[in-house]
């Protein structure tokens, strides 16, 4: 079942925007904390809760939480049952780097929408340049999504788009997790190596089969320990004459009929 999203709002600090070492998808985690903390500061969401929140798989959670505690804005509790080893929760506090953020809970926190607000040049130009920056990443993101489903659809003979909602979905997901383009590349080119000729499997070399968080980590790991450092080029109508050429150059490593 899908996680419900919540509707409250959350908090990143300057610090923590502007920390060059923190990844983006780090940033967004510790301002859903800060928003998930009760008023004594703490936060027992689970990875799992966050994994299904952001469709993200678990590990990269772990990596998230782990990065920002190594940096000193969380602090990580494990809290066992009584008389036991058994973890019971892990509790999240904000660190005392953060002590002086206050949380969505706190009353003396003022929403953007505050009556008392007053508009400057100051925050006019820092719209406009958070606007030129969004507009930038998305932009970014929607060149990468075209050149992955351009890719798929060369290799597999498809006619898949970009733009399908599911497809995006998975494809900013596994960006957000931190994958690259490259990696979308070898697990295409992985799969299509093992399924285009099976003509019962050749129908899932499509989006919502590579892309989800546990087949994209499995097939791209399947894809390290199996293909050479340049991937196999396949071409569904080569010739045998292109194939020598290509073998010659190293483009791939074997050629069937």
């Amino acid at each position: 079942m899908e996680t419900e999203k919540p509707s409250y709002y959350a908090i990143i600090p300057a610090e923590v925007r502007y920390d060059h070492r923190l990844k983006a998808n780090e940033k967004l985690l510790y301002g859903e904390v800060t928003a998930l903390c009760s008023s004594s500061g703490e936060c027992w969401a689970s990875n799992k809760f966050f994994a299904e929140l952001y469709d993200v798989h678990i590990t990269n959670v772990s990596r998230w939480v782990n990065s920002l505690v190594d940096k000193g804005y969380l602090e990580s509790q494990l809290v066992y049952k009584e008389g036991t080893k058994e973890i019971e929760k892990r509790v999240l506090r904000l660190s005392s780097v953060s002590k002086n953020v206050k949380t969505p809970h706190s009353k003396n926190v003022k929403t953007s929408i505050s009556k008392n607000a007053k508009e400057n040049n100051t925050s006019i130009n820092n719209t406009s340049m958070n606007n030129n920056i969004l507009s930038s990443n998305l932009d970014d993101i929607k060149g990468k999504a075209v050149e992955i489903i351009g890719y798929l659809n060369e290799k597999a003979g498809k006619r898949f788009s970009h733009k399908t909602k599911e497809t995006a979905k998975h494809i900013n997901a596994r960006l957000k997790d931190g994958y690259t383009v490259d990696d979308f590349k070898r697990v295409i080119d992985n799969r299509v190596m093992k399924w285009a000729r099976d003509k019962k499997m050749k129908e899932y070399i499509r989006p919502d089969t590579l892309f989800t968080p546990t087949n994209f980590e499995k097939y791209l790991n399947d894809a390290l320990d199996s293909l050479p450092d340049r991937p196999p080029v396949y071409k569904p109508s080569i010739s045998e004459e292109e194939a020598k050429e290509l073998l010659e150059k190293g483009d791939i490593t074997e050629w069937m009929e």
